[in-house]
């Protein structure tokens, strides 16, 4: 049967096997290997002097409050790293070996006989925690980027990418290069300048990143020279593109005066800031394209002289012109122009007896049963009659989706006043024509020739009767 001594050796942590007044009995092989080949183990010694650090660390009271307690006692990891320092995997990046250190209170017969310590290692369990750690942090600090560059100033959302990253690497200088023209421009930067350095002619570093759409990381410009900086004083770098739907559109870069600044976390860090800023940059720049395309349809519009307004598949105003003003308020009141209908119900403006007709034309155009609609409307102004020629057709956007109805109203009243004129005229021609076929009928007889044109002109004009001077 194997000894109590060689079953501990075969255990995977470290034992410390004390007498009731903290003289070593024991120490087993996994906690000697570690202890390194200066460490001599002097059976029979005190504890805190064979490790005197633990009197250093008022480690050794815990034992008196163990021996009080009568119960195990585990220490604080917060509070005590470690038992005993140890060395570390190099591989970890941690200075020392995190442990997890309990001490049991042996007793026989109600006597304390022996204190057993198990150091054990928990080097995965605080890597776990510190990759947890790193990315809340990171998590955060990209949330709080979000926020700050939620902004629709493109402007604006530039200059907040910039100082937010000289601000999260305490780094010197940022800058925010996109392509223009074929040409990748600097749009944006920060840093102190006095300490900076200049800027140089080729930025290598820059380029190489937006060419491959590929992170770099460069610890110190002076091994890696092959890919150069913004800044001539610059010792540590850091790249990344920004990409938007599988576009790579620009490049945000950050460097420091000092070497050995940066590492592969920061790099991770600095790809997902670079993924949102492309994010936020895109929006803006879409929100002023839109706002450009916007102003100058509007312009278009209200030039036209037409009245031009549209709604979404819910018949809700999203935009209405000029013209929709002059018309809607003096139609259906100052609530209806367009600074406060955006948003309202079309319908809702319309008089009841015509709602139930444009429910049915617009259902069927948001249906797609119908493309067009077209109808003269008549309208009674304080000045006058008006017509206007009216157009409903559907809108579509790219995926050929219906979103909404356009509403073009143009007014006609000349052109109706022009074709009332016109038969008016034709009539009178008529008249004229048919009196004269009458004349000729009945020259011989004068009487019957009044007679019949008395009664065609009476009947033309639904008049009473008709006078001859």
């Amino acid at each position: 049967m194997l000894s109590q001594k060689a079953i501990l050796n075969t255990i995977p942590y470290g034992i410390i096997i004390t007498d009731a007044d903290l003289r070593l009995e024991l120490v087993n092989q996994w906690l000697i290997s570690r202890l390194g080949e200066a460490f001599t183990l002097s059976p029979g010694s005190f504890l805190e002097d064979q490790f005197p650090e633990l009197r250093e660390r008022g480690i050794t009271a815990v034992f008196e409050l163990v021996k009080q307690s009568r119960q195990a006692f585990t220490i604080s990891t917060r509070i005590h790293k470690h038992f005993i320092k140890l060395s570390s995997n190099p591989d970890t990046g941690l200075e020392s070996m995190p442990q997890s250190t309990t001490i049991v209170p042996i007793f026989e017969s109600e006597k304390l006989k022996n204190f057993l310590v198990i150091i054990q290692d928990v080097t995965d369990r605080v890597i776990t925690e510190i990759d947890l750690q790193s990315e809340i942090h990171k998590l955060s600090i990209l949330h709080e980027i979000d926020r700050a560059i939620s902004t629709l100033d493109l402007d604006a959302c530039l200059n907040i990418i910039v100082e937010q990253t000289v601000n999260i690497f305490s780094a010197s200088f940022s800058a925010v290069f996109i392509k223009k023209d074929g040409v990748l421009s600097c749009v944006a930067e920060f840093g102190d300048k006095s300490k900076s350095g200049k800027k140089t002619d080729q930025h290598r570093m820059v380029d190489w990143c937006f060419e491959h759409k590929r992170t770099s990381l460069i610890r110190d410009t002076f091994i890696e020279t092959d890919l150069t900086p913004v800044i001539s004083t610059t010792r540590s770098m850091m790249a990344s593109p920004m990409i938007n739907h599988q576009n790579c559109f620009g490049v945000l870069v950050i460097e420091s005066e000092q070497p050995e600044v940066f590492n592969w976390y920061d790099l991770e860090l600095l790809e997902g800031l670079a993924a949102r800023s492309a994010v936020a940059i895109s929006n803006a720049r879409y929100f002023v394209e839109s706002e450009h395309s916007r102003a100058y349809l509007k312009a278009i519009n209200d030039f036209t002289g037409d009245i031009i307004f549209t709604v979404d598949t819910d018949l809700k105003l999203t935009s209405a012109n000029a013209g929709w003003d002059h018309f809607a308020v003096e139609k259906f009141g100052e609530e209806w122009h367009s600074t406060n209908c955006i948003g309202k119900y079309l319908l809702d403006a319309f008089p009841e007896e015509v709602k139930n007709k444009w429910k049915e034309i617009t259902s069927q155009l948001l249906s797609g049963e119908l493309n067009l609609y077209r109808e003269d409307i008549p309208w009674s102004r304080s000045n006058g009659d008006y017509w206007y020629n009216q157009y409903c057709s559907i809108m579509r956007d790219s995926s050929e989706k219906i979103i909404g109805l356009i509403f073009t109203l143009r007014d006609i009243t000349q052109r109706k006043l022009a074709e009332n004129q016109l038969q008016s005229t034709n009539y009178r021609l008529e008249i004229l024509l048919n009196s004269t076929r009458l004349m000729s009928q009945h020259q011989h007889n004068t009487d019957a020739m009044v007679k019949s044109i008395s009664r065609h002109i009476s009947e033309s004009y639904q008049a009473y009767f008709v006078i001859y001077f």
